[in-house]
Order: C-alpha cells, then structure tokens, then sequence
C-alpha cells in the first residue's frame, strides 16, 4: 500500500509541475503579444491596409456570414464582412 501512495503521489507531482510549465509560457506569450500593434475590433478593411499596409496573403472568404483572413508578419486579421472580428498574434510569431 505504502508503495502505490508513493507512486500516486509522484504521479500527482510530475503533473502539477507540467501544469505549471505550460501556464508560465501562456503568459510569456500573452505578455509577449501584448507589444504588438495590430487593428481592433470593428476597424474597416480599408482602414487596415491605411495603418498597417498590404498583407502578406489574402485569404478568400469562407461561410456565412463570409470570414476573410489576412496575414501580416506578425499577425493575422480576420474579418466579418469587411470589419476586423479579431485580430491575433499566432505562437510563433509571439515566440520569435
């Protein structure tokens, strides 16, 4: 009995500190995120490419309502009709 207590409670260890490992790079890429500039919610197309310039790929829209997707170096836009729906910075570019 004293064996398997032990074993569950390494167990229970090695999965808390694997938690914890993968929280503290969500928010290093959270924070990291957080410094670049990228359009708001609501920002027309033509907006966009007026502060941030031509993308790097234009997607064409897909569904209904139709959502269009625009990459840039360091994020991607996604719109609704022609209105920003979010904008995001992808892991990646967060990480370099």
């Amino acid at each position: 009995m004293r064996t398997v207590t032990m074993v569950f409670g390494i167990f229970l260890v090695c999965a808390y500190t694997g938690n914890v490992g993968a929280d503290t790079l969500l928010i290093e890429s959270v924070k990291q995120a957080e410094g670049i500039p990228r359009p708001v919610h609501g920002t027309t197309m033509g907006q966009v490419l007026t502060q941030f310039g031509e993308p790097l790929k234009r997607s064409a829209a897909i569904g209904q309502p139709p959502i269009t997707q625009w990459k840039y170096a360091s994020f991607i836009v996604y719109f609704e009709y022609r209105k920003v729906l979010h904008a995001v910075v992808p892991h990646k570019m967060a990480s370099n």
